[in-house]
């Protein structure tokens, strides 16, 4: 996606390419002079967001921008993006300085202090949030927990045989699944190890593992009896890399 910048009081306007750029379709304009800054979650990449200069607030898109809903009317909108790690995890700032965040999509949003005239932003996980002012790079750290884990899950024991020679993430079996399927991952040395399971809006729905992990090949059943039929997305995290893959829930 990127962004149409007009001057003399005409509209912001939003363009999209679905064929690397070729082509360009207009899929939104709003009031204000220009779209600063779009944030795409890394997780779930139907899961979009714009701001919009000076009069037009903050928007969402949960189909990759072919339909938009506005979220904040905050004037000034400049910097936003959406936590790496997290896509419930959302920020935006104003050009004056005063700086957002959201913990569920958008929904809600809770002020910080003013860091100065923002101008870019990096929101590199759900804990660290880096923003580019004219003056400074300032970091805001968040603090939060974890919910408790609503999935039933079975012991998680490393599976006999050799070392694995790189880390990797294997496409769960069955898939489609009902209720249980299981997933397998290769961790190539001792280290931390976090498998998360996300839903479509990119909500945490459980956290399989968050623990050290020596080398080896590892397996884990997730059950989702109480979750609702639809496509989920789990992703596992270890030193230096991170690894997402879909799976479908059909009741």
């Amino acid at each position: 996606c990127g962004d149409g910048v007009t001057f003399g009081g005409s509209d912001a306007v939003l363009w999209k390419s679905t064929d690397n750029g070729v082509n360009w379709d207009t899929v939104h304009t709003t009031s204000g002079s220009e779209i600063p800054m779009i944030g795409i979650s890394q997780l779930d990449v139907d899961l979009a967001f714009h701001t919009c200069w000076s009069s037009g607030g903050v928007w969402r898109s949960t189909d990759a921008f072919s339909n938009v809903g506005q979220i904040a009317t905050t004037g000034s909108a400049w910097a936003c993006d959406v936590a790496k790690d997290d896509p419930t995890a959302f920020s935006y700032s104003t050009y004056g300085g005063v700086n957002f965040v959201s913990w569920n999509t958008g929904s809600n949003f809770t002020s910080t202090q003013d860091l100065g005239t923002n101008a870019g932003m990096l929101y590199l996980h759900k804990g660290n949030l880096l923003q580019q002012s004219t003056g400074s790079l300032d970091r805001l750290t968040v603090n939060y927990n974890v919910p408790s884990n609503p999935i039933v899950i079975t012991g998680l024991d490393p599976i006999a045989g050799s070392i694995p020679t790189k880390y990797e993430l294997y496409q769960n079996y069955p898939n489609p699944f009902n209720p249980s399927t299981k997933i397998k991952f290769d961790i190539s040395k001792q280290g931390s190890v976090r498998l998360t399971i996300y839903d479509q809006l990119g909500r945490m729905v459980s956290e399989l593992v968050n623990a050290d992990k020596n080398a080896g090949s590892y397996e884990i059943e997730f059950n989702a009896s109480n979750l609702a039929s639809g496509i989920y997305f789990y992703k596992l995290e270890v030193p230096g890399q991170t690894f997402t893959k879909k799976m479908m829930l059909v009741k």
